[in-house]
Order: C-alpha cells, then sequence, then structure tokens
C-alpha cells in the first residue's frame, strides 16, 4: 500500500501511518516494530513526528504541519472505536501498547484513507464544510 494523501498539508494520511507502523513496516523512514507486541502511543506519536520532519526536509516544502499529542490521541481512538486496534498491557510500570487486530490488518485502502466516514458511515460530501452545513442522507445520491 502507499501513503493515501489528503487536500491537507500532510505527505500522508495518519490513519495510513498508524496502520504500517503498527504493521511492523517503518513507514516513513521510522523504526520497524515486532507487530505481535505492539508499540506505545508516545512511541508511534515520536515516529510520526519524526516520519514528517524527514518527509518536509526540502527547503521548498515549507514547515511540516503540528500534530498535537491530544489530536492524535483521539486519531487513535477513531482507530480502536473501528476495532482495527486493540490495548494491551497491565499499565504502570509496564507501558499500554498498542497493536493492530485481525480486523486492523484487513482494513481495505479507501477505509484507512477515511476512518472518520468509515466509523460514521458517511461520505466526505456529507460532511463537507463548502456549505457550512450537514448533508441528510436524503439530499446525497447514492
Amino acid at each position: 500500500m502507499s501513503p493515501l494523501t489528503s487536500r491537507f498539508r500532510r505527505p500522508w494520511g495518519t490513519a495510513w501511518f498508524i496502520i504500517e507502523f503498527l504493521k511492523g513496516n517503518g513507514p516513513a523512514g521510522s523504526a520497524a516494530i515486532d507487530p505481535a507486541v505492539g508499540a506505545s502511543l508516545d512511541g508511534i506519536y515520536q515516529e510520526y513526528k519524526a516520519g514528517q520532519q524527514r518527509t518536509w526536509t526540502s527547503p521548498a516544502a515549507g514547515k511540516p504541519p503540528a500534530v498535537t499529542l491530544s489530536s492524535f490521541a483521539k486519531y487513535c481512538g477513531h482507530l480502536t472505536r473501528l476495532g482495527w486496534v486493540e490495548r494491551v498491557g497491565a499499565g504502570a510500570p509496564s507501558p499500554i501498547l498498542s497493536r493492530l487486530t485481525r480486523k486492523g490488518w484487513e482494513a481495505r485502502a479507501s477505509e484507512i484513507a477515511d476512518p472518520i466516514g468509515a466509523l460514521y458511515h458517511y461520505s466526505r460530501k456529507q460532511r463537507s464544510a463548502k456549505r457550512h452545513r450537514y448533508y441528510r442522507d436524503s439530499h446525497i445520491s447514492r
């Protein structure tokens, strides 16, 4: 699978990075992990930020977009609610780790490109800000 980009200034999608990282593929030059063990949320976040820095090394590319830990954690929460990521570990003193579930390994590229749509079952058009309101299903031809 290749990076899935969006309209925003991100070199690759956050969900794509998390899924590929937890598969142990080391996306964007990040460390390869053991998928059976998983990784801590903070560890994934640090690798995500480092991957952005490596990707945005060109002076013409400008400054990499800022992603806060709380925003990143919220995104991971979406993946957890989809059943793609599970938390394992007992907590202190051992860190709580995240790893992919069977469902996460089998997630389609279209779902990974838009996990919020997959979670709430609505299209990008329904939540488009172009008209500053949400569409109801009756307004969308399928």
